[in-house]
């Protein structure tokens, strides 16, 4: 492998130095900057990208370039060349997300594991409460009333005389 071509500074005490070109480091054997870490120029040591971000690829220079964790996974710790997994059921997981319980699923909604957006209880369900796994956590509307709409929290209204 080749070595990098350094860059030469002069100093404010008029003496060269030789800084590292973006994407690489170590002022004594400068190599490509490794994945899961970003080199800005005239790094020693190759700084980790962060928890939300990863990294496949090599000679990144700025901490930006570190991908935001795919939608619907979590990349909980630093350095990272791939997400930590899926988002956690009853969760969601948005671009970015460092937790597998990033986001708890609202009422109305449900999410399987996966998730980076939740689903909308169907027309004739609703949903009270936070957390929900699958459809089947979405409640048959209860026998008097009506539930129009998707992704309901509560049921529409009761219905009207002779009605059920």
């Amino acid at each position: 492998m080749a070595t990098p071509e350094y860059n030469a500074t002069e100093s404010s005490d008029n003496t060269t130095a030789l800084v590292c070109p973006p994407g690489t480091f170590n002022y004594t054997d400068a190599g490509p900057c490794p994945a899961g870490f970003y080199c800005p120029v005239g790094t020693a040591e190759p700084e980790k990208c962060p928890p939300g971000t990863f990294s496949n690829k090599t000679k990144l220079f700025s901490v930006e370039q570190c991908e935001n964790c795919t939608a619907g996974k979590y990349c909980e710790t630093y350095n990272l060349v791939k997400p930590t997994g899926p988002c956690r059921e009853g969760y969601y997981c948005p671009t970015g997300a460092s937790r597998a319980d990033q986001i708890e699923c609202p009422a109305g909604r449900y999410c399987p594991e996966g998730t980076y957006e939740p689903v909308l209880c169907p027309n004739g369900t609703f949903r009270s409460i936070t957390k929900g796994i699958s459809i089947s956590d979405c409640f048959n509307c209860t026998p008097g009333y009506y539930c129009q709409g998707v992704g309901l929290t509560n049921v529409t209204a009761p219905c009207a005389e002779r009605y059920f």
